[in-house]
């Protein structure tokens, strides 16, 4: 009897490879009726994986991924490479300046209706975090700061676009 294969992290949780691999799949035949040219490319992403053994778990070590920006398990892998990241700079920072506190802000613009609509939010959000970054107290305080964008759909609501900017601020 054949055991099916399971990817865990050092810490135990399971990826959810299969879950991500049917969005995937998903996703591509969306794009093919579209007639979308790289549709083919989306659905082979990730289609063989192979890893090794190191030490007493798995590594994944040889695949292949379409890099589409869209790509249901090509963004799930580069979040996965961002958190990663994400650890690094923290624990960085946090070596470099113990005393220094972290501010989590959120600005947030809701009903960009349009692809310009949302080009102009962007841009006034970033705007407004650079500006309140000009005050003389802030500019004193800030050690550095790291940003992230979220852009999400309610398609309830009639389609309604919000656009979420996070910064993570180390004072």
């Amino acid at each position: 009897m054949s055991e099916v294969f399971k990817d865990v992290t050092e810490n135990g949780k399971v990826r959810p490879w299969r879950e991500r691999k049917i969005e995937n799949v998903r996703y591509a035949e969306y794009l093919s009726i579209l007639e979308f040219k790289r549709a083919h490319d989306i659905k082979n992403c990730g289609e063989t994986l192979r890893f090794r053994k190191i030490g007493n778990h798995l590594k994944l070590y040889q695949t292949w991924f379409c890099h589409k920006r869209l790509c249901p398990l090509c963004n799930w892998r580069k979040s996965m490479k961002n958190s990663s990241q994400l650890k690094q700079i923290i624990a960085e920072a946090v070596a470099r300046e113990p005393k220094g506190r972290f501010l989590f802000l959120t600005l947030t613009v809701k009903n960009a209706h349009s692809a310009e609509e949302l080009k102009v939010s962007l841009r006034a959000l970033t705007k407004a975090f650079n500006k309140l970054t000009r005050y003389k107290k802030v500019t004193k305080n800030l050690l550095g700061y790291l940003r992230s964008t979220e852009i999400t759909v309610n398609e309830q609501m009639g389609h309604i676009i919000s656009i979420y900017m996070f910064y993570c601020c180390k004072i």
